[in-house]
Parts: structure tokens; sequence; C-alpha cells
């Protein structure tokens, strides 16, 4: 189908050449902040009225983003949604239907991506269209569940189940919700249909959600700047560039944790936008704390507090695309616990996050790489945690910070070393500048392990024999003191 062209010669296309962005990528801003007077116009005028109208009404905004972006290869979407909807219609609750939603959905992105990719990461209509693959297939899951006895179902699955099948509208307006249609967050069925039914606000009044929406906003579009600003200095083309080979190891590293970092830049600016319009509208509220204040992170797909904060690459994992891993957690990873094996689920969960991103080699040795980053991040700690002298350093005030500023300036050099095929995308392009840092972190992250594992066997041996020595010379001691008794008494 066609879309909107990459190069644009309209009001937006002078726009983006004088801030120095591609036109694609300013629409989506714009879409992204679209949303906002979207939810002002549900908040004052539907806000608590028939669920139907405000599902067409989510419906028909996120359709407009979509054309406004992409054209007709909006149709897309449509056809999915209308797919699924018939085929789970006629095995309601059925493995069946979710076996047949997780095949069609996949298949179908999957030739997207086969058919549109090119060189680069493109800002095209495969973006919200993995999105709402993500949320079909969710759908399928959370209908199945609600077939099933509570007895057998985790506690997430209880809260998400559909204890009845959803209409047309309801999974339409699912999907087409314009604060999350283009680039998420992702969340269950069972959040939107509360929203819609009024269940966040109080007294029939919308939540009181406006200022902390705002300020979202702002903090979304501070780091928009900071993107704009640092990225003509580290992107793909730096990485590329005669001056980049020609440089020294240490400072080429030092440019590869500066690329990593403005490049997630690009990912957390759009989301911490968008999180702001969910706030809102009051999609987001997430109950109350123990002080009773209202709780805005149900759409939180960055943490931006940890996220900046860390030093360690769990850290960043965990505050990172909180959505996206929320969802791969409950419906993939948690899903084959019958394996009994963490590490085979955990890849499995890494395998699929590189399947849906696309076909390019880049995706696969980044989530490669997440997968031997946290095994050595876990050995590591577990040798650390064997040397008592090492834990009590760590737990004084001066050790604590000294390794927290050793471990961040690691995560950051370390992280952007992780990044860049998922930046370069292109076997050819990322391999070779992974050769001219000489593969370092791929050989030191699937090597330390092993080296860990050598250490604490080292470490046992010698603590084992130390543990022998002194007992054989108790039992000595007790045995001279035997003797000596002995003699006196004799």
């Amino acid at each position: 189908m066609p879309a909107i062209p990459a190069v644009d010669h309209g009001w937006i296309g002078v726009v983006a050449n004088l801030m120095g962005a591609s036109a694609p990528a300013l629409r989506l801003l714009i879409s992204l902040l679209m949303s906002y007077p979207m939810a002002f116009f549900h908040r004052k005028f539907l806000y608590g009225k028939s669920v139907n109208i405000q599902h067409i009404y989510f419906i028909l905004c996120g359709s407009y983003i979509g054309i406004f972006n992409y054209g007709a290869s909006i149709f897309h979407a449509y056809l999915c949604i209308l797919v699924q909807y018939f085929f789970l219609m006629f095995t309601k609750g059925s493995v069946f239907s979710v076996l047949f939603a997780f095949f069609f959905q996949m298949v179908y992105l999957l030739t997207e991506y086969f058919m549109t990719e090119t060189e680069n990461y493109d800002i095209k209509w495969t973006i919200p269209h993995c999105v709402l693959t993500l949320r079909l297939i969710g759908q399928a899951y959370d209908a199945y569940d609600g077939m099933q006895k509570d007895e057998d179902l985790t506690g997430d699955q209880k809260t998400q189940a559909l204890r009845r099948f959803p209409s047309l509208l309801e999974s339409a307006a699912h999907v087409f919700y314009p604060g999350s249609f283009m680039i998420g967050p992702q969340y269950p069925m069972r959040r939107y249909l509360d929203f819609v039914e009024g269940k966040f606000g109080e007294n029939g009044n919308p939540p009181d959600s406006i200022s902390p929406g705002l300020q979202r906003l702002g903090l979304g579009l501070a780091y928009v700047m900071i993107y704009q600003l640092l990225s003509p200095y580290f992107n793909n083309d730096t990485l590329l560039s005669p001056e980049f080979e020609s440089a020294s190891f240490l400072w080429k590293m030092v440019i590869v944790g500066c690329y990593g970092k403005i490049l997630l830049y690009k990912y957390v600016s759009c989301w911490i936008v968008i999180e702001g319009s969910c706030i809102l509208a009051g999609i987001s509220y997430n109950g109350k704390d123990k002080n009773g204040e209202p709780q805005w992170d149900g759409c939180e797909n960055i943490g931006i507090g940890l996220f900046e904060k860390s030093y360690k690459f769990g850290h960043v994992i965990a505050s990172f695309n909180k959505c996206t891993n929320k969802w791969v957690f409950q419906n993939i990873y948690k899903r084959l616990k019958f394996l009994n094996r963490r590490e085979i689920s955990q890849f499995a969960a890494l395998l699929f996050l590189a399947v849906w991103h696309g076909l390019h080699s880049g995706y696969y040795m980044c989530f490669f790489m997440e997968f031997i980053v946290m095994n050595s991040e876990k050995a590591f700690e577990s040798v650390v945690s064997k040397f008592p002298a090492l834990v009590r350093w760590h737990n004084s005030t001066l050790g604590f910070w000294i390794d927290v500023v050793l471990s961040k300036t690691f995560l950051i050099v370390y992280f952007g070393y992780c990044m860049i095929p998922f930046g370069l995308l292109k076997w050819r392009l990322w391999t070779k500048v992974y050769g001219m840092i000489y593969y370092n972190g791929t050989i030191l992250f699937i090597a330390f392990p092993f080296i860990a594992q050598l250490i604490t066997m080292t470490f046992c041996a010698k603590k084992s024999k130390g543990k022998d020595k002194e007992e054989s010379k108790s039992d000595t001691t007790a045995t001279l003191k035997s003797g000596v008794n002995g003699n006196k008494q004799d």
C-alpha cells in the first residue's frame, strides 16, 4: 500500500530541515503531541459517556494519526484486527485461538519487515504495526485465560483475564487508542476497559492528572532537545567515519559509550512524551501509594530515575522499555515455565524480542549481547559475594562510591558497545565497527562466566584446603594434649 514518502516537500519537510531532523521523525513527534488535545477533548466531553462512543472516538483518532503518518498503509492494521476477531469469535478461549493469533500476527509482521526493510532504521508503518502485533496476541492470551479456572492462573493472569469475549469495537479501540497506537506503551485490554468504564476517576469525574501529565510532557520535550543537540556528534556516521577508525582504542570506546547513550535518548524522549498523554487522559492510573496519593506509572515505559542513576546492566534492563518487557515476561518467559529451565526461558524471550524487532542481524546480535551481559553480571556478583574483604569494601561509604563511579563508567561504555548492532543493523556495518574495537566486549562477556567459575573453584579449593589444615592442626593439638595428659596420669 502507498505510504507517505520519506522526502516530504511540504511544510513538514521545511520545518524538519530547519530542525535537523527527518520529515518522518517530525511527523512522528507531531503525532505524539496530537494525543494531548485528543485526551483533553475526551476528558471534557466524553469521559463517563457511552463506552461505545468512546471506542469509536479512539478508533477515529488513532486512524487519523496513522493516515497522517503512513497514508493507506493503515489498511494493514484494519485487516489484522478483523481477521483475528472473526477467527477468535469461532474459537473463543481455546489454545488454538492463541496459537493462531501468535502465528498469524507474527508471520504478517515478519512479511512486512521482509518486504519493506532497507539499509537503515526507517520510520514507517511497521512501527505501529509491531505494537499492534503484541496487543492482538495479548488479547488472545487474555481471552484464553478468561476461560480458565482461577487456581490455574498466576496473579497477573487473573488481573488481565477477559471473562467475556471482547467486541470488535473494544478490540479495535484498544489497538487504536491515540496515546499508545504509534509507539506504545503496551498494556492489556483490561486496563483499557477499566479506563473507558470510568474506574480510574472519582465521583464520575476524570482523575486529577492534568498537572502530572503536562510535567511529563515537559520532561519528554527536554530529552527531545538533548537528543537533537547531541545526535549530530554521536550517530551511525560517527562510528563509520575515518576519524573514528584512526582514533586510539580508548578514545573509540569513549565515543562508543556516548553513541549508545544518545541512541537510547531517541527512544526515551518519545516514550516520556507519549506517557504524559496517557497520564493526562488517566489511563496510566495505578492505584494510590501508602500516603493516599495517586500513582501514574501504569503505562510507564521508561523508569527515568533508575535509568539515569543506574550503575549496573540489570538496572538499565529493568528501567528500559518496561511495558514491552513486561509483556514478554508474562506471555513468553512465564508461559515456558513448564520447561523448568530459567536459561531456556530467558533465551527464548530475548530471541522473540529480536524477531519482533525485525530481520536485521543487528537486532539478534544486540539481544545476544544482552543475554551474555546479564549472565556475566550475575557471575561477577556471585564471585564478589564469596570474598568477605570485597563485600566489606563495597559496604563501606568510600568503597561504595568508588565502585559506583567505576561501575557507571563501565556500564556507559559497554552498554554503548551492546547498542552498536542495534543502531547499525547491517552485518557488514556493525561487524566493521566491532572489528575496529577488536570485539573486546563480546570476548569479555562470553569469557567471564567461565573465568568466574574458575575463580570460584580455586577459592573454594583454597578454603577447603585451609579448613582441612585447621582441622588437622586441631587434631594434632588434641592428640598432643591427650599424650601429655596421659603422661601426667602415668
